[in-house]
């Protein structure tokens, strides 16, 4: 399956304190009539949710708003770096929760925040070739910027 790639243009890696991951879901926890409760995995359950935020130029602000309809207005997945060890960034397959609905925009100076959930899905959904999908070395953005 192809999917559309996050923009060059766009800086992926998300303010340190815009940024939060969890690598899984929750257990599902049964109740015991005597005794502990029974928690059990499910398919699925290695499927992530990262909070990603970070402030956008102008510029940058146009070349998200392309991208949102390239991406069925935020409803399609897409592969992007994320950062789901700290500072170790890896391509996956993700999907912003909620798709457009789940972005928030507020105003930093003449600047736009732009906050959302993404579900990160497992390595293993990354099509074949494109665990490479990496980033020009020489960008100006660092991991977890301040």
């Amino acid at each position: 399956m192809t999917y559309p790639e996050w923009p060059l243009a766009l800086p992926y890696q998300p303010w340190r304190d815009q940024w939060g991951y969890k690598p899984g879901r929750d257990a599902l926890a049964t109740e015991m009539e005597g005794g502990d409760t029974r928690q059990r995995r499910r398919p699925g359950d290695d499927v992530g949710t990262m909070q990603w935020g970070r402030v956008f130029t102008d510029a940058e602000m146009a070349t998200w708003d392309g991208f949102l309809v390239n991406i069925s207005g935020g409803a399609a997945r897409f592969l992007m770096l994320v950062p789901t060890k700290g500072a170790t960034y890896e391509t996956r397959v993700v999907q912003i929760v909620g798709g457009f609905g789940g972005v928030s925009y507020s105003a930093v100076g003449v600047e736009t925040q732009v906050t959302f959930s993404l579900t990160v899905f497992p390595a293993e959904m990354v099509p074949f070739g494109r665990l490479d999908f990496a980033y020009p070395a020489n960008s100006q953005y660092i991991p977890l910027c301040f």
